[in-house]
């Protein structure tokens, strides 16, 4: 069985989840701290706002900024061992090897309002093909392309590496790359 992952609007505003939860429960604090404090308010005001701003919101702009370079115009689909991406097929006799750049939540299947915004919704997968090309695949396409790259490639090495925001960030390489 064959599954189609594309940029769309329905995606993009999956993957911002997150952060959107986090601003209802930012805007309750801020209201909170406001009734707390009255007059005094705007010190621990700024502060919290500045402190999630820094640990909320621009982890998740910068990588869906740096993620939906890679995702637009790209259309995939997967289905046993074979990959097609913008109509050219791979199969699992092209591909070398599987790079998953995920988070430890991720992995675990951990969620809730404990977790960073970017933890849940954001990772990008490598594909090392046989003629030294690379592909790259992120989450903006669909949350659930990893587990479907699991589940039609068995017979391919998948390495996951667990990582935090910065090793989710798709780096610039100089090798030919396909995405």
């Amino acid at each position: 069985m064959e599954q189609s992952f594309k940029l769309t609007s329905k995606t993009k505003i999956r993957s911002l989840t997150g952060l959107l939860h986090s601003l209802v429960i930012f805007v309750a604090a801020e209201a909170f701290f406001f009734y707390l404090f009255e007059k005094d308010a705007f010190v621990p005001i700024c502060l919290f706002t500045c402190l999630f701003f820094l640990v909320y919101v621009l982890p998740v702009l910068l990588l869906y900024r740096n993620y939906l370079r890679y995702a637009k115009n790209m259309d995939v689909i997967i289905g046993e061992n074979r990959l097609i991406v913008n109509g050219k097929t791979y199969t699992s006799n092209n591909i070398l090897s599987i790079e998953i750049f995920t988070t430890m939540q991720r992995v675990k299947k951990q969620a809730g309002p404990y977790t960073l915004s970017h933890n849940e919704y954001f990772y990008y997968i490598l594909i090392n093909l046989e003629n030294g090309e690379e592909l790259i695949l992120n989450s903006l396409l669909g949350l659930e392309l990893d587990e479907a790259i699991k589940k039609c490639f068995r017979e391919v090495e998948i390495k996951q590496t667990v990582s935090l925001f910065f090793g989710l960030m798709i780096p610039q390489r100089n090798k030919n790359r396909m995405s």
